[in-house]
């Protein structure tokens, strides 16, 4: 047994990690495998090891795991630190289904290695005692943690790689079928019925999905997962009481905590309701979700005038100028303020939002940039001869990016659609993209100089103001663009955020966008050619 030394889970995670962090998909995915097949062989060794005694090859192997539970947590922690600092780079869970006992990002195979790495000692069993048990007990203990292991959870952990994958891959009809096929076995899962009621929802079978997620929450009423895709349905068809009712109690379980620790439920959350005091808004998931929910706070100004409000360290001056009434605050600047009631910027679309006529067509507060920085990015810009037209055609969320994005070759059709100036809003990445298209394309895509759009809020905003129309794909600077006030068409794909409900051009946020659907899955043609119809006249 003295080959278990040589299984080194802690080493396969930590390279699975370099390769997702390299982009080398396929080499994580490969890197994965292996780290699956070699788990699956210690828990098998284990168990054999328990058998017999072999109390020195348990210990080994326990060791293993323990070493790559400490990769995953230090690894889920520096996520976590990634996440405080660049909000962007989270998972958006706004705008995806959830599934428990899932990554959380459906897309991210790293943080599928995460969560099965963190889950390695409930799979194999507690950790064996370090007491002064005997050593009869301890055999014992471990004897049926390991059985409970080989028995349940190594089935459900296959079982769950194969659901993953249909979602992964959009196979939502296959996985709607398989999902079936288990449930005449496991006729009380939770997690089954909300699977299904993802794979229904994401066919638009709204009703149907409902009726399962319904199922779901009814066998486990803190099922929290269930309760935020069944608040996705809702909006999306305009119950906006249930709906948000929802989405808070989805978001409960896990946004929230990363400002936990600054609560220390020192503070109650805020009910709507007038008090004495400070309330402080937080800013919770990506700077898209802080733009679009920020547009609440003018309503809550009305209401109640002591705010603070948390944003994203790249946001503040922003916020500063849109709203000069109140403080705005960073993170870090969190735990030394004196507050006395908090909530969520999506919290309060409980309170502001919960009505159709509440979202006014539309109205809202536009930001203010800077218009010292207009000017100066003005001066970088062509002449204003033409039509200045900012395009932004990439996602890089997480989950469904692909599904968003528009290729290289859409955006060249659209550039050359008029001999207008096409500037570049997209923010990542994307040089070798903008290059390919440059390439192809008669007209040419300009890109700002020395300004980094990712991080440089203050001046992407000042490029967007210096635009005639914005045209871009669903992501934060689409959100972003709407909130200056400006004109800004949306592609969306045939399924959509749920922010943009269903059928309309009109968007319930903002009176000034457009939104561009595709009729067809994964087909932009009709949304592009609307655009080049619209610019060539």
């Amino acid at each position: 047994m003295n080959n278990m030394q040589n299984i080194p889970l802690d080493e396969i995670l930590l390279m699975s990690f370099k390769a997702a962090d390299d982009g080398n998909e396929a080499l994580a995915e490969n890197l994965y495998n292996s780290f699956e097949n070699a788990k699956d062989r210690a828990l098998k060794i284990a168990e054999r090891a328990v058998s017999s005694g072999d109390i020195k090859t348990v210990d080994i192997i326990i060791s293993s795991f323990n070493k790559a539970k400490k990769v995953s947590e230090e690894r889920v922690t520096n996520k976590q630190i990634k996440y405080n600092e660049d909000p962007r780079s989270s998972f958006d869970s706004s705008s995806e289904f959830k599934v428990p006992n899932f990554a959380q990002n459906n897309n991210d195979k790293e943080m599928e290695i995460n969560e099965i790495a963190k889950n390695l000692l409930l799979e194999f069993g507690r950790e064996k005692q370090k007491s002064n048990d005997n050593e009869e007990l301890q055999i014992s203990n471990i004897d049926k943690q390991s059985k409970k292991a080989n028995s349940f959870e190594l089935k459900k952990i296959d079982e769950d790689t194969v659901l993953k994958k249909y979602l992964v891959e959009e196979k939502f009809d296959v996985g709607a079928k398989r999902a079936n096929k288990l449930l005449l076995k496991k006729p009380n899962s939770s997690y089954l019925y909300n699977y299904l009621g993802v794979c229904l929802a994401n066919q638009k079978k709204f009703d149907e999905a409902l009726i399962n997620l319904d199922k779901s929450i009814s066998l486990d009423k803190e099922a929290y997962d269930t309760k935020f895709n069944q608040s996705l349905i809702h909006l999306r068809l305009g119950n906006f009481k249930l709906g948000w009712e929802l989405y808070k109690n989805g978001l409960e379980d896990n946004i929230r905590e990363v400002f936990t620790p600054y609560f220390n439920e020192k503070t109650p959350l805020w009910d709507g309701k007038s008090f004495e005091g400070t309330l402080v808004i937080y800013g919770e998931q990506g700077i898209g979700d802080q733009f679009m929910f920020g547009t609440v706070i003018e309503d809550v100004i009305k209401f109640h005038q002591d705010i603070a409000v948390v944003v994203d360290k790249r946001l503040i001056n922003l916020f500063k100028r849109t709203y000069p009434e109140i403080k705005v605050l960073s993170i870090d600047e969190l735990d030394s303020f004196t507050f006395t009631k908090h909530i969520s910027m999506a919290g309060l679309c409980n309170f502001f939002r919960d009505e159709k006529n509440k979202f006014k067509n539309g109205e809202i507060k536009n930001y203010k940039t800077s218009e010292e920085k207009n000017n100066q990015i003005n001066t970088l810009l062509p002449k204003h001869n033409k039509l200045r037209i900012g395009i932004s055609w990439l996602s890089f969320a997480k989950k469904n990016a692909k599904r968003r994005s528009l290729s290289n070759d859409e955006v060249s059709k659209i550039i050359d659609s008029s001999d207008n100036d096409f500037i570049s809003l997209q923010y990542g990445n994307a040089l070798k993209n903008i290059q390919e298209i440059n390439e192809k394309s008669n007209n040419k895509l300009i890109e700002v100089p020395g300004i980094d759009l990712t991080n440089n809020i203050e001046s992407l905003s000042s490029i967007i103001m210096n635009c005639d129309l914005v045209i871009s794909i669903d992501n934060s600077t689409a959100h972003l663009a709407a909130c200056l006030g400006k004109p800004v068409w949306i592609l969306l794909p045939y399924y959509n955020d749920f922010r943009w409900m269903e059928k309309s051009e009109e968007s319930i946020w903002y009176k000034n966008a457009l939104l561009l659907r595709q009729n067809v899955k994964d087909d932009w043609s009709e949304a592009i050619q609307n655009i080049v119809s619209a610019l060539d006249q």
